[in-house]
């Protein structure tokens, strides 16, 4: 499957440019929640997960995603002037073939000046026109070929098979990749979420509205794993458990990265997962 992702990396700004930092989207805002333990408000969550009932109806997967992160590139070419993300869609079919669509989403851009540079430099992914990719059984590169484990200690296991988790942000990571691939049962997020609940240093971060405007929990750690300190973040659905979203941002210092600290340098946003009954 040929997986488009939109990204930002750094290249030279014009010269009636006011920033030499690279665009990246603006942080959500966290609020402050109950001084409550993260594993708690997780055990809560997934509670609340093993009652659902299994999201939609059919045998094939359905995924709709939304992401950007700094460090891929736009048809071969490298964006600093403004955040270009990807959406795709996803049919997992039983015998593991695949219907992928993807395109690029709208641009935002810091300021006008940002805007001008895109367009001077040809304005990359500003075509919209979706691509189709068709897998057939076998010819889609899954990172697990079979169903997660319903139960959090298996569960802690299975992501390791396919992950090099050294701490916790690795679990975190894991997690959204498992999410970018797999409609989850109601058991299978309870799953999940008491995984989460069982880790060291999560952080309950609070109640926050999503790039899309739902309500959800915000749950964080921080990892150092990839040589700068960097907040993982997931947000949960306060009613169903279901995950909405997924932030990456760097904290107290950026390295060689050409950013304004603290920068969120990637994000994915779980717009619906589903069962449905057949393919486009």
């Amino acid at each position: 499957m040929a997986v488009v992702v939109a990204a930002l990396t750094v290249v030279l700004w014009p010269s009636h440019a006011t920033s030499a930092y690279a665009a990246t989207p603006p942080g959500l805002n966290y609020q402050p929640g109950p001084q409550l333990p993260a594993a708690t408000v997780l055990q809560q969550l997934a509670s609340a997960a093993q009652a659902t009932d299994r999201p939609g109806g059919g045998t094939v997967e359905y995924l709709r995603i939304e992401s950007w992160d700094l460090n891929a590139s736009i048809d071969g070419q490298q964006v600093t002037t403004a955040v270009v993300p990807s959406e795709t869609q996803i049919w997992r079919q039983p015998d593991d073939a695949a219907v992928t669509i993807a395109r690029y989403g709208t641009p935002w851009f810091p300021d006008d000046d940002a805007e001008q540079a895109w367009k001077a430099n040809r304005s990359p992914g500003s075509d919209t026109t979706p691509r189709r990719t068709d897998d057939p059984p076998g010819g889609h590169a899954w990172l697990w070929d079979d169903r997660p484990p319903p139960n959090a200690d298996q569960l802690r296991a299975w992501l390791r098979r396919n992950h090099n988790i050294t701490d916790t942000g690795g679990y975190f990571t894991a997690v959204v990749d498992l999410l970018k691939e797999r409609v989850l049962t109601g058991k299978e997020l309870a799953s999940v979420l008491r995984l989460l609940a069982s880790l060291p240093t999560v952080d309950y971060t609070g109640p926050v509205t999503d790039r899309t405007g739902r309500p959800g929990e915000a749950f964080s750690t921080t990892s150092t794993s990839g040589g700068l300190p960097v907040r993982h973040t997931l947000i949960v659905d306060r009613t169903s458990g279901r995950f909405l979203a997924y932030e990456r941002t760097l904290t107290t210092t950026a390295g060689s990265l050409n950013v304004r600290i603290p920068a969120v340098t990637s994000y994915v946003i779980f717009h619906d997962a589903r069962f449905t009954t057949g393919t486009p």
